[in-house]
């Protein structure tokens, strides 16, 4: 809506939550604030409304995992379009507060898989090799993230907070192993 510069979407989520979020299809967007209430999810852009609305639709797939995972309780999924590909993302809550969520980006092949991964590695505050083969670790201001490749897939799980989402990436890894082959890390900042 151009009169109160918030885009509106319905999903199946019984809570409230609230989270910063960044749209790599819609920058304008970045910073916005998502509210999840009474089935009723707003995205509220942070300054000016944007020029485009961003394509973010409710969405069930077999791609994620959506039930609750340990202490993380299943909250929503849904589909993005990127200029690079489709993206589905699931939303989870940690038992003792605070969002998580886990992302399945389809890429027409495996190389695109990898040029994001090693583009997401080049762009983080801080990395570190995990200690599961080909699973990546980004630590960035508002958010801890792993980060691997499957097929055309690029998987990413975070949490929001200084918490690290094993509990989220084991799962993940079991649905979708890791086969990647190291990208080149030459001027990493490391860990």
């Amino acid at each position: 809506n151009e009169n109160n510069n918030e885009v509106k979407f319905y999903i199946n989520l019984s809570e409230t939550s609230f989270r910063k979020c960044n749209f790599d299809s819609n920058p304008a967007l970045n910073n916005s604030n998502i509210t999840i209430e009474n089935n009723e999810t707003t995205i509220t852009p942070p300054d000016d409304p944007p020029n485009e609305t961003t394509n973010i639709t409710p969405f069930h797939s077999d791609l994620l995992i959506e039930k609750d995972i340990k202490m993380y309780k299943y909250l929503s999924s849904y589909k993005r379009e990127e200029t690079y590909g489709a993206v589905y993302i699931a939303d989870y809550k940690r038992q003792n507060s605070g969002l998580a969520s886990a992302a399945v980006i389809v890429f027409e092949d495996e190389k695109q898989a990898l040029k994001y991964l090693s583009d997401k590695i080049a762009n983080s505050e801080r990395y570190t090799k995990y200690k599961v083969k080909g699973v990546y670790l980004l630590r960035n201001q508002n958010d801890n993230t792993f980060i691997w490749v499957h097929k055309n897939y690029a998987i990413t799980v975070s949490d929001y907070s200084n918490k690290m989402p094993l509990a989220l990436m084991h799962a993940y890894l079991e649905k979708y192993s890791s086969d990647l082959k190291s990208p080149k890390e030459e001027n990493r900042k490391v860990i």
